[in-house]
C-alpha cells in the first residue's frame, strides 16, 4: 500500500529482528533495491537485546536508527519498543545524531 501511494520509492531499508523478513521483502518487491545494514544469526529472538557481542549490538541498533531517521517513510512495528522510541524521536524532533532532525513520515501499516 505504501509503495503504491509513494510511487517514487525505489529503495527499502529493512531494520527487523525477524530473520526471514529481508528475504520475504526481496521476494515481494523484486523491482526495488532492498538493503539492510544489520545481519544476525537465525534463531536470535531479539536482535537488539540477544546478541552476545554487546558493542556490535549497540552499534547495529544505532545504525538502524540513523538510517530510519534519514528515510522518507518509516513503517514501524507497533509491538516494538525500538519502533516506539524512533516514533518518539521523529514526532518530537529529537536527535542524538549531530545535525539530523528527521522529517520521516510515519506510516501505520495497520488500519
Amino acid at each position: 500500500e505504501t509503495l503504491n501511494k509513494y510511487k517514487n520509492v525505489k529503495t527499502i531499508y529493512v531494520a527487523s529482528d525477524d530473520y526471514n523478513f529481508y528475504q520475504n521483502v526481496e521476494q515481494e518487491f523484486p523491482n526495488n533495491n532492498i538493503i539492510r545494514k544489520t545481519f544476525f544469526d537465525p534463531g536470535l529472538k531479539n536482535l537488539h537485546y540477544g546478541n552476545v557481542n554487546k558493542k556490535k549490538q549497540q552499534y547495529d541498533c544505532l545504525v538502524d536508527i540513523y538510517y530510519i531517521l534519514l528515510s522518507n517513510i518509516f513503517i514501524p512495528s507497533l509491538n516494538s519498543g525500538m519502533s516506539k522510541g524512533i516514533i518518539y524521536i521523529i514526532k518530537n524532533r529529537c536527535t542524538f545524531f549531530p545535525n539530523i532532525i528527521s522529517r520521516t513520515i510515519i506510516k501505520n501499516w495497520l488500519k
